[in-house]
């Protein structure tokens, strides 16, 4: 094999490292963000969570960059700026033909990925009270949100739903899915995770096949 033949594999293996190093720092910043908030915790303590130097939390982003990427790998399993990225696990789900089985399994699955992030959207909330880029990131992560809902509206409609008002929908939807209303049955009310996902799914059906939705 010759030098040239060499710098490609040792390049892939360098990226493969840093992809994992990167996924180990934010694993542990998720993990001290829900333990100890925003404001208590410290790069060196993330650091020590995820077995590296303070150097290497601080090569792989800014507190507020920290919270953000755990965040999303936390929700998605993955940092990425587009919850409806045509990955094979999205694209199961908008693959499901009958738009009702369809609804049912993404909102399934966001109440489930709710419950995992649920500490961690407080946290956030916490540090955008006090600090203004947090917050600019937040306002950023919420209007996301919003598009990922309305983007959903339009697999739907493409599937042959008739939703007349599509952002109404998209809003109430949200909603019923929110962090907070998680909280709100879940956390506030004793209910299982089961019997809110279940209400969810029942809620969020009944706006979207809804008669003049």
């Amino acid at each position: 094999m010759s030098t040239d033949d060499k710098r490609p594999y040792r390049s892939a293996l360098r990226e493969e490292h840093a992809a994992a190093t990167r996924a180990r720092v934010l694993d542990a910043a998720a993990e001290c963000f829900t333990e100890t908030g925003y404001q208590g915790t410290s790069l060196a303590a993330i650091a020590r969570r995820a077995g590296v130097s303070v150097d290497t939390v601080q090569a792989t982003g800014a507190k507020r960059d920290l919270l953000l990427g755990a965040f999303e790998r936390t929700f998605v399993g993955v940092e990425t700026r587009d919850i409806t990225r045509g990955d094979t696990h999205v694209a199961r789900l908008i693959g499901i033909e009958d738009p009702r089985e369809m609804l049912a399994a993404m909102n399934a699955e966001t109440v489930a990925a709710t419950g995992r992030v649920r500490a961690l959207w407080w946290a956030f909330r916490g540090a955008a009270a006090s600090d203004e880029g947090v917050q600019e990131i937040l306002h950023g992560l919420l209007e996301r949100r919003h598009r990922d809902f309305r983007a959903f509206v339009d697999v739907l409609r493409g599937k042959g739903v008739v939703i007349p008002d599509g952002e109404r929908v998209a809003v109430e939807a949200e909603l019923a899915l929110a962090p907070e209303t998680y909280a709100h049955f879940v956390d506030d009310h004793g209910w299982t995770q089961e019997r809110y996902r279940d209400w969810a799914v029942e809620r969020v059906a009944a706006l979207v096949f809804a008669p003049g939705s």
